[in-house]
């Protein structure tokens, strides 16, 4: 994973802006600045001490920086809404546990996390189909880390049993709001 460029400190952030843990505001006290929404995130440039030019950073990261005086791994956004910078929203965690509070992929085409759709390959197209059997293929494959769970006539199916799996071998290993809409 790549590292994050360092955050100002502490003292830095809270000498040239402010924060209101109540309604998330993060506020550039010089220009009265909030930062510019980019991928569902905000963020905002922020002047290099002793360098010229500015260094944006995300929003969430500075407030972690601002409020706890120290940089952040990840910060996930409980809520799932990237704008939402309130105190009680924002965690700091690491990439694996981020992962599970991830929101259902527009490209998604059965509806859940881990479920996917196995094909046959249309006539006269030929394709590598690994190991699956004929009974296997145009069947929803469940998985969990690229393990299969096994296969399913309807995305619902396949669901229910990778919950079942997983209430059954990771208890409390994904945060209630993974695989939202």
């Amino acid at each position: 994973m790549l590292k994050s460029k360092p955050i100002p400190s502490k003292e830095y952030l809270q000498k040239h802006f402010t924060y209101d843990p109540e309604t998330g505001e993060f506020i550039k006290v010089l220009t009265g600045k909030i930062g510019t929404e980019r991928n569902g995130y905000l963020g905002i440039n922020v002047h290099n001490m002793g360098k010229s030019g500015n260094s944006r950073y995300f929003v969430h990261r500075l407030i972690w920086k601002y409020m706890t005086g120290y940089d952040p791994n990840q910060i996930d956004h409980i809520n799932g809404n990237g704008l939402d910078n309130r105190w009680e929203n924002l965690r700091n965690v690491d990439h694996a546990t981020n992962q599970r509070n991830i929101k259902i992929p527009v490209t998604n085409k059965s509806g859940y996390i881990g479920i996917a759709l196995k094909k046959l390959p249309k006539p006269g197209e030929k394709r590598n189909l690994g190991s699956l059997r004929t009974s296997q293929r145009n069947r929803w494959v469940a998985t969990i880390r690229g393990a299969s769970i096994g296969t399913f006539k309807c995305p619902t199916a396949a669901h229910f049993a990778r919950v079942k799996y997983l209430q059954e071998n990771h208890p409390n290993h994904f945060h209630p709001n993974h695989g939202r809409k």
